[in-house]
């Protein structure tokens, strides 16, 4: 992934060129592809996305000092972008192939990550000796391995003569996800096999053995996250979140305002710039109304289970759970190549679901 070997996409000199190629993309599809037919569902995500970009330009109007709003909406914009792109290429036949790109990339990403950690002996001042690299945040490796791991165990037993050379990269990625040391990403991990416990319909015997995978993971997030080893400052950002929320409940202090408000309202000695929880976050930086959107968004793709779902559904669902699940405790959604990988599963979802095609 291109976002993943440029720092994960986090600084804002990459998001115009992702976003330029995937419009690229997009458009060349429209041209190239004939006339193409969404269905209801993936209307309503690009449109609920469109609608999140909006309300973020407009909180420019009231938001406090520091608000950034078309900062964040041209992040954003880059998420609408790669969700239209993927939406108008992928074709439901090709859903088990995106999925299988997504775990190409990430797998491709963690193996430099991992022979980059092996040859070099050099410490971060923040992040110590964690597994981080190419992306720079050991979090948002770990969510990116859980999601990888999903993938392949997923992969690995559908249909298919060499569905077992999945189990290779869900081995590495293991090692990865453990080096990184992301307690909350073996929280996603665990929330994700649940989820595809619950869902496999192919083969019902496994229900049993990812439901027991699921529950031993989180069982083993329970037992690191003792009083020893905390959350950190999260607990006090999300307590400045909500209470910059109490401020301005419907449309919040404005997008990318938390900054600002955890200088006056936190503790100065610690510099941060997000509440690390997207739900949080938007509740605080753009209200109520933003906080429905957001949901919305990431609600709308696990709509597609309500038919009847198969195996790539399933393993979809499961990778977008754990994505849904971090989210909600690190800042995701401010690193693209994380975000574009649950988009992938979003997509996958949704081309799925489209009217006629067969489960």
């Amino acid at each position: 992934m291109v976002a993943g070997a440029d720092d994960g996409g986090y600084f804002q000199r990459t998001w115009i060129w992702l976003t330029l190629g995937l419009l690229a993309v997009a458009v060349l599809a429209l041209l190239l592809g004939g006339r193409v037919a969404l269905g209801r569902l993936e209307v309503e995500m690009l449109a609920a996305l469109t609608m999140l970009i909006g309300w973020i330009l407009l909180s420019g109007l009231w938001g406090i000092g520091g608000t950034s709003a078309v900062r964040e909406a041209e992040r954003a914009f880059l998420y609408l972008a790669a969700l239209a792109a993927l939406v108008l290429v992928v074709q439901a036949r090709s859903t088990a192939a995106l999925l299988g790109g997504v775990l190409a990339g990430i797998t491709a990403l963690v193996s430099y990550g991992l022979v980059e950690w092996l040859v070099s002996d050099e410490a971060d001042p923040f992040e110590g000796t964690l597994l981080r690299e190419p992306i720079g945040y050991a979090n948002a490796l770990g969510i990116l391995a859980a999601i990888g791991v999903l993938l392949a165990l997923g992969l690995s037993v559908s249909p298919g003569r060499r569905r077992k050379l999945f189990l290779l990269p869900a081995a590495v990625l293991a090692v990865a996800l453990v080096l990184t040391e992301s307690r909350g990403a073996w929280l996603a991990l665990g929330a994700g096999l649940v989820v595809l416990a619950v869902l496999h319909t192919a083969r019902p015997r496994l229900w049993g053995a990812f439901a027991v995978a699921g529950a031993a993971a989180v069982v083993a997030v329970a037992a690191v996250a003792s009083p020893d080893i905390s959350l950190g400052d999260r607990p006090d950002y999300w307590e400045a979140a909500l209470d910059d929320a109490r401020d301005h409940p419907l449309t919040g202090s404005g997008a990318g305002s938390f900054e600002e408000y955890w200088l006056e309202h936190g503790n100065p000695s610690i510099h941060v710039r997000d509440a690390h929880s997207l739900y949080l976050e938007a509740f605080a930086e753009l209200g109520i109304v933003g906080l429905a959107l957001v949901l919305v968004v990431l609600a709308v793709p696990f709509l597609a289970l309500l038919r009847e779902r198969g195996h790539v559904e399933a393993v979809a669902a499961a990778a977008l759970a754990a994505f849904v699940v971090h989210a909600g405790i690190d800042w995701d959604w401010e690193m693209p190549v994380v975000v574009l990988a649950g988009l992938a599963c979003a997509a996958a979802l949704l081309v799925a679901a489209r009217p006629g095609t067969a489960a």
